[in-house]
């Protein structure tokens, strides 16, 4: 039996798995601070939400920050909120920060690894005192948070090297999850393909059956160091240009040596003769983007996901070269 988060994103049946949700059902049933930890795109997010919607904040705010996303500069106005006038261009009405808008609910922090030594304290102040103070106040005030944190740093390390302060790794990792790599949970792997496949299929209005043999075989097999949002991706990618209504193993082309090979679908080449064209950079990036415009099929999300740019700013692209949908 599969068990599945409402949302349709939790889905698995290793082993290793299960003992991950264990302990996620536990510390949902508890209102202690959390530790996930493991690589980039193992679902620790995805964990975090599970944790929070299972517990009895449920109603209440679920926020996340990124820590490593934020400038340094900005990053203490944005956690804790600042008084009217704390610093020139501040707001003259002040603002709350992401602590006091998760008041009752759950704060989630990516990346705390990322967290500057500096704010690293007045976060271990916030969660032995239950108080926070605005840039620009002198009183403190009072918040109920549950905090949640995550990383794919190795803290170990950090705490040797001093990046990372010992009393706030030992407050926070009072509950601990350890989430295990995709090649380290391989009875995971052809569900989690299925699942993505279906959503797809609703997503692009196609109508993709599933895999081959040789196809689970390559999916089996292949290392995936980008883990479930490599995955993902792949998935996305290839219900999108397929035409057969089945994923092949000639289609996955899955490098032997932890890189995706590029799709023949995919490609895009650009000939250029340099000296002969007024902007050749200029060109070069438009008919890549024209190209990922194509393949997308005038899908703003797909064509930023395959350019691997933000939706922004491909929107600026698009604009820029008078491509619509």
């Amino acid at each position: 039996q599969f068990e599945r988060l409402e949302l349709g994103r939790i889905l698995y049946r290793s082993p290793a798995m299960k003992q991950v949700m264990s302990l996620a059902n536990e510390y949902a049933g508890s209102d202690c601070t959390v530790l996930l930890q493991g690589e980039t795109g193992t679902g620790k997010s995805v964990i975090a939400e599970y944790i929070h919607y299972r517990s009895e904040r449920r109603e209440n705010p679920f926020i996340t920050i990124n820590c490593g996303a934020i400038p340094r500069e900005l990053i203490e106005s944005e956690l804790f909120g600042y008084e009217r006038g704390a610093f020139t261009g501040a707001s003259v009405q002040g603002k709350r920060g992401l602590i006091e808008q998760a008041h009752r609910g759950t704060l989630f922090l990516d990346e705390v690894s990322d967290l500057a030594v500096e704010l690293q304290s007045k976060l271990l102040y916030v969660l032995e005192k239950g108080e926070i103070l605005r840039v620009g106040a002198v009183t403190p005030q009072k918040v109920d948070v549950r905090f949640i944190a995550a990383t794919n740093a190795p803290l170990q390390d950090l705490l040797q090297q001093r990046k990372f302060r010992q009393d706030l790794y030992y407050r926070l990792n009072i509950g601990s999850i350890q989430i295990p790599p995709l090649r380290q949970r391989k009875e995971d792997i052809l569900p989690l393909a299925k699942m993505f496949i279906d959503l797809f299929n609703r997503k692009f209005r196609k109508s993709v059956e599933g895999l081959t043999p040789g196809a689970e075989k390559a999916l089996l097999e292949y290392p995936w160091p980008g883990n479930i949002r490599e995955l993902r991706n792949i998935i996305e990618r290839l219900v999108l240009i397929n035409k057969s209504g089945v994923i092949d193993a000639r289609d996955l082309r899955l490098g032997s040596e932890g890189q995706p090979a590029l799709l023949p679908d995919t490609l895009c080449r650009v000939e250029i003769e340099l000296g002969q064209c007024d902007n050749a950079l200029n060109y070069a990036v438009q008919k890549i983007v024209e190209r990922a415009w194509e393949l997308a099929q005038g899908n703003q999300s797909s064509a930023a996901r395959l350019l691997g740019i933000p939706r922004t700013t491909l929107q600026n692209y698009l604009q820029k070269f008078k491509l619509t949908s």
